[in-house]
């Protein structure tokens, strides 16, 4: 009597053939002659897959480890025709942690990723593998908290740096640019035109922690200098303007003033 191969079986086999699966060894269960269901894959350079499969190629839940430069790589989540698509948790060989989402092995959609090269970590939305849509990014305690577009900071945001500042406003290629506010961290506030993340150009508003403001144009870098020329403003009306006016240089030694 002539003996058939069972349609579903469990068994182990060895792949000779020329292609991505060359010299790989597969554990696991067979439907009709393809990797079908839960199983283990181990190539020849030491990488091993562990979950499921669907017609012979891995599809569903699964676990994949290996070696690059000898550091563990190790990547857990769903799988679509061999590539990550759906919710993973990654621990890259660089020492990079990723949990999110993904589609055909790239970011796509929410997911959070710890960086050790920069010591940053990264909350919000992708698309292809970049920073895209809303997402907050934290650098060693500098936050940008906003719009993305392609890694590039792009659309509404506020930035607080290192040094206690405080932006607002809308970035385009990293920059802010147009009508924006900054706070320093000794409270003084400006709200104006921005031509770059600390450069002023034009028409704006300067408020000091004293009370006193400034009205005029304003040209120039919070840190090399900025031309004042405007309209100065005292809190108290009383006070005596000279003082006043040497203070607010002892504050702002780069501020270049010419008042009206």
């Amino acid at each position: 009597m002539l003996r058939t191969t069972p349609a579903h079986r469990v068994a182990t086999h060895m792949f000779y053939k020329s292609g991505p699966l060359q010299g790989a060894v597969y554990k696991g269960m067979w439907l009709k002659g393809k990797m079908h269901g839960d199983g283990q894959i181990m190539w020849a350079d030491g990488k091993v897959y562990t979950g499921q499969f669907s017609d012979g190629v891995i599809k569903g839940y699964g676990k994949m480890v290996s070696k690059i430069d000898g550091k563990v790589e190790s990547i857990e989540g769903h799988w679509i025709n061999g590539k990550l698509h759906g919710f993973a948790k990654a621990r890259y060989a660089n020492g990079d942690f990723y949990t999110g989402f993904y589609k055909d092995h790239q970011f796509n959609g929410h997911g959070v990723l710890k960086q050790k090269s920069t010591s940053s970590v990264y909350i919000g939305e992708w698309k292809n593998g970049r920073k895209h849509g809303y997402g907050v990014l934290d650098i060693k305690g500098e936050k940008y908290l906003g719009q993305w577009c392609r890694d590039t900071k792009q659309g509404p945001a506020l930035q607080i740096t290192l040094d206690g500042s405080y932006m607002e406003g809308t970035f385009h290629n990293n920059k802010l640019i147009g009508q924006g506010l900054i706070m320093t961290s000794d409270d003084t506030y400006y709200e104006g035109n921005f031509t770059g993340l600390n450069e002023v150009n034009g028409r704006g508003v300067m408020m000091m922690s004293t009370g006193d403001s400034i009205t005029g144009t304003f040209d120039g870098s919070w840190a090399t200098g900025i031309k004042v020329t405007g309209v100065y403003s005292k809190a108290s009306p009383t006070e005596d303007t000279v003082s006043l006016f040497s203070t607010h240089l002892f504050l702002f030694p780069r501020l270049l003033m010419f008042l009206l």
